[in-house]
């Protein structure tokens, strides 16, 4: 915001910054449990569709929303989703695949850690066919802090996902 008022650009260009909007209506929606967990669901079933169109586009190499071939990489092509840039796009999948492993685990139902899980792994393969170096390795950081972070109950099959999604990438 500071950095709008300084260079004098666009008030509009807030626009181009929805997503850090999201914390401050997180902060007032989390309140309720009812809330938190609509969130939840919209956000998977968002990963979901947006992950499923950028495995689409790995493998056909069209983006459709901007009207371009993709780049071609050594197996498929970079997939970008709606975003203009492919950082971003593995950016937000990356963070939201690493977010979305413990919520799994302490959805209080098994379908719906079933749904976390498959939007999980769905949002980590778009991550992997992005073939980004550096989301990779903030992933790959991600998983150790929560490796850290979750129950030891819990590592080894955190660990087991985050690898078959790794050889399924591979």
């Amino acid at each position: 915001f500071l950095s709008i008022i300084v260079a004098g650009t666009d008030p509009y260009a807030i626009k181009e910054e929805w997503l850090f909007l999201v914390a401050i209506v997180g902060a007032v929606m989390f309140r309720d449990i009812k809330n938190l967990t609509r969130v939840l669901d919209i956000t998977a079933a968002g990963l979901i569709i947006m992950g499923v169109y950028g495995i689409w586009q790995h493998f056909v190499g069209i983006d459709l929303y901007h009207g371009v071939l993709l780049d071609r990489m050594s197996f498929g092509f970079r997939a970008i989703g709606n975003f203009s840039t492919h950082l971003t796009f593995s950016g937000l999948f990356a963070v939201v695949s690493v977010f979305l492993v413990p919520v799994a685990f302490a959805a209080p139902r098994r379908n719906r850690k079933l749904y976390y899980l498959l939007a999980s792994q769905i949002g980590l393969a778009c991550t992997l066919f992005n073939y980004s170096r550096s989301t990779i390795v903030a992933l790959t950081v991600g998983v150790v802090i929560l490796l850290l972070l979750i129950g030891v109950r819990h590592r080894k099959w955190v660990v087991m996902v985050l690898l078959l999604t790794v050889a399924a990438g591979t």
